[in-house]
């Protein structure tokens, strides 16, 4: 028992995090891919010496971190504000933060922000097909355009011209019918259908049909 007692006092106690985080990931959404997005996560100093945070890094150059200062005594709480830039991208991304301090022995600390910004066009198909010895009749491809965001969709434009297209309305303000028709003349091919918008679209593929004749 006299051995097992002294194996216990010289095992070493488990390490204490230097920052506890209140949330490792925090997730923001934004109206528009022009809008900037705004972070704040919150920390603690649990261990009985100063901590200082070296660097703040992330995973892309449209997020940036910084820490409300460098220096945190035992006890103290914080924050680290990070700012994130959509760069006209649409749709849910997830960015890392990567926090490095001054304590020995352990990995950086790992955040992540979960960014989502409205697409402007939200279709759930975007390709209308039609089988050999199909009658070539029109088809439409529903869609919807984000309300809030200022976009006026004025008509569509094919790239091959075997095709005719139309926007026509649907059965809400935000809901729109892309009307395809193949020409009669057409052989077997496909193209690609832009939609014409004012203003232009943050994310361009927002805005992409298809038409297959087979």
């Amino acid at each position: 028992m006299r051995h097992l007692a002294i194996i216990l006092l010289l095992a070493p106690a488990p390490m204490v995090e230097a920052l506890e985080w209140q949330e490792t990931t925090l997730v923001r959404a934004a109206r528009s891919a022009d809008e900037r997005v705004e972070a704040s996560y919150s920390f603690s100093n649990n261990t009985t010496n100063t901590v200082r945070i070296l660097s703040v890094s992330t995973s892309c150059g449209c997020t940036v971190g910084k820490p409300q200062k460098q220096e945190y005594g035992p006890g103290e709480k914080g924050s680290l504000l990070v700012s994130h830039d959509p760069e006209g991208r649409t749709g849910t991304r997830a960015y890392r933060i990567t926090v490095n301090t001054d304590e020995s022995g352990r990995n950086a600390d790992e955040l992540t922000l979960q960014v989502s910004v409205a697409r402007q066009i939200e279709a759930g198909v975007r390709v209308a097909v039609w089988e050999a010895g199909e009658p070539r009749t029109a088809k439409t491809i529903p869609f919807k355009v984000d309300p809030s965001s200022p976009v006026s969709v004025l008509g569509a434009e094919p790239e091959r011209d075997i095709i005719n297209v139309e926007v026509i309305e649907g059965p809400s303000p935000t809901e729109k019918l892309l009307k395809i028709t193949p020409k009669d003349s057409a052989m077997p091919g496909q193209t690609r259908v832009r939609l014409i918008t004012e203003p232009a679209l943050y994310d361009s593929l927002g805005g992409l049909f298809f038409a297959v004749l087979r």
